[in-house]
């Protein structure tokens, strides 16, 4: 449901002004791409791939989070992902850069994981 992804997005139910429920998003950025590293069950590398396994549902919300990192983030070396319900397959640039991929993929939830409170 749409207040299901809000929360999962980090946003919490407060009263406006004129006493109306409305969500708020919180404005660090960093509390999605955190949460969706802790979604990280299983890193797998074959050839130029790299196949996560998340939670049923997690997939989407962790593959967003690879693809934002593989543009300004630790995982460069990905160049998109594909997200089923709790699989992303996460395809390298390199032909054989799929070892690279996971350990990249492996280092950024546990990085991530300690970087919360």
């Amino acid at each position: 449901t749409a207040s299901r992804d809000l929360e999962d997005l980090g946003a919490t139910r407060v009263r406006d002004a004129n006493g109306e429920f409305q969500y708020v998003i919180p404005e660090e950025t960093n509390t999605k791409s955190n949460s969706a590293a802790n979604l990280i069950m299983s890193v797998t590398a074959s050839g130029n791939l790299a196949v996560v396994r998340t939670p049923p549902g997690g997939a989407q919300l962790l593959a967003s989070a690879i693809d934002r990192n593989s543009l300004n983030g630790s995982i460069k070396s990905a160049i998109g992902t594909i997200a089923g319900d709790d699989t992303v397959l996460v395809v390298s640039k390199s032909a054989n850069g799929g070892a690279e991929l996971a350990k990249s993929i492996t280092n950024y939830a546990t990085s991530s994981k300690g970087k919360r409170k």
